[in-house]
């Protein structure tokens, strides 16, 4: 559901991506796997002592999965900065 949510906004927005970057764009997998992430995290500690060790540990859950999707090479992506460059 939130998948077809996603893909009707980008297409209410006109934009025309190639067809190797589509996958990355309509896809919802990577926001499932931080939702995984931050259950799994949160789950181990069942009390949080204060809001802030709450928001701290999320964001410290959020901080590496942002480092891992950095350094991450997604296909499709090198051939279109070559063929804008060309």
């Amino acid at each position: 559901m939130a998948t077809t949510t996603v893909r009707a906004a980008l297409r209410a927005c006109g934009d025309d991506y190639p067809g190797q970057v589509r996958p990355y764009i309509y896809t919802t997998n990577q926001l499932e796997r931080i939702n995984k992430e931050i259950k799994q995290r949160t789950k181990t500690t069942r009390a949080f002592s204060s809001e802030e060790s709450l928001i701290s540990a999320l964001y410290l859950v959020l901080k590496f999965e942002n480092e891992k999707l950095a350094q991450r090479r997604l296909r499709g992506f090198n051939n279109l900065v070559s063929s804008e460059e060309g």
